[in-house]
């Protein structure tokens, strides 16, 4: 798991170099990050040492309800002028688990919904506010393979069975680490689906 947390960790602060990037280089950029409190303590800060355009709205990923509000907050901000036009999105939700077991306030297996249901969600909400030309960037991995290539051996296949993805336990003995694994790599290709769809 160590190996899979590092995979994660490095990937979010490829994405930060990037934001950091867009920032220098196009100083008149707003950039708004959505995430959990906790998490966004440590990275606002820097972000905003680059440009005073930065800002956070508050989200779980692991429900539905505060999906919709920070999609919802969002919208009024873009409404109301206080954002300027939206012309990009950048979704980056990724959660690991070491089980399959974990359920959301809603009741969805956590790596599914937090990879896969709370990106569909926000693009929903969010398409309609995008001005062209705009660009839309759901990242993902190629832990998806699931084959010694790609992931080294460390990650199974997926399981791709409409509806059971979405439930905890969908996957064979659900509370192991291996299980857990499944989820992960069954949300990636979820994301890719998502972005041909």
């Amino acid at each position: 798991m160590d190996g899979d947390r590092h995979d994660v960790v490095q990937a979010v602060e490829q994405l930060l170099e990037a934001a950091r990037d867009v920032l220098r280089r196009r100083p008149d950029t707003h950039l708004v990050v959505l995430g959990r409190a906790s998490s966004a303590a440590g990275t606002l800060p820097g972000l905003r040492e680059i440009s005073p355009h930065v800002s956070h709205v508050d989200i779980d990923l692991a429900s539905k309800a505060s999906v919709a509000a920070a999609g919802a907050r969002l919208e009024d901000l873009l409404d109301s002028g206080a954002l300027p036009p939206l012309r990009g999105l950048v979704l980056n939700a990724g959660v690991h688990l070491s089980s399959a077991l974990e359920a959301t306030v809603d009741g969805y297996e956590r790596t599914f919904a937090v990879n896969v249901m709370s990106t569909h969600q926000l693009l929903r909400q969010l398409h309609p506010h995008l001005h062209p030309p705009a660009r839309i960037v759901v990242t993902v991995s190629d832990a998806h393979f699931g084959d010694l290539r790609h992931t080294g051996g460390s990650m199974p296949s997926p399981r791709w069975a409409i509806p059971d993805i979405s439930q905890p336990g969908a996957f064979n003995r659900s509370g192991n680490v291996r299980a857990g694994r499944r989820a992960y790599v069954t949300s990636k290709l979820g994301g890719i689906y998502l972005v041909h769809e």
